[in-house]
């Protein structure tokens, strides 16, 4: 069973990042200009921070894809690929709106954004291994109910 947002997500984060670079440099050009203010200088390294921050969770941290399969939990992100023992899902639970997480025993997190059939993933993988602890917010299950293509392919 897949869980996935598609390619489509992929290359929209890759995109993203294209941009991101391409307005750094043409901000750079002005924002580090010698008769440029401190203020200027100072927001745009806040801004470079802040936008390497949201990269690094893009491309790293928050997968697109959650495959499983009998006894595995396989997840993608656009930059990194992971596995995790069915066995070893602890806890399931959201935060921040629609982002789920999966807390797997060693600590580690798996987090990806819960749309239309998170909700059915996540329950299959509680039919699969009755030791996880579910705990999904509201909204996750109001989300379910909207019409349209889910991303739960079973």
């Amino acid at each position: 069973m897949t869980f996935s947002r598609g390619q489509t997500y992929r290359i929209s984060v890759f995109l993203g990042v294209a941009f991101f670079f391409l307005v750094a440099f043409l901000v750079a050009e002005s924002a580090l200009s010698p008769d440029q203010p401190i203020g200027g200088r100072a927001f745009f390294l806040a801004w470079l921070i802040v936008m390497s921050y949201g990269l690094y969770q893009h491309l790293y941290r928050i997968a697109y894809e959650l495959k499983c399969t009998d006894s595995v939990l396989v997840w993608k992100s656009p930059l990194r690929t992971g596995t995790a023992p069915l066995s070893a899902l602890r806890r399931i639970y959201s935060r921040a709106g629609t982002l789920g997480v999966i807390e797997v025993a060693d600590g580690s997190r798996i987090q990806i954004y819960a749309q239309k059939g998170f909700l059915r993933f996540v329950s299959a993988l509680a039919e699969r291994n009755p030791n996880i602890d579910v705990r999904l917010n509201w909204y996750i299950r109001f989300i379910e109910r909207f019409p349209g293509r889910t991303l739960f392919h079973p």
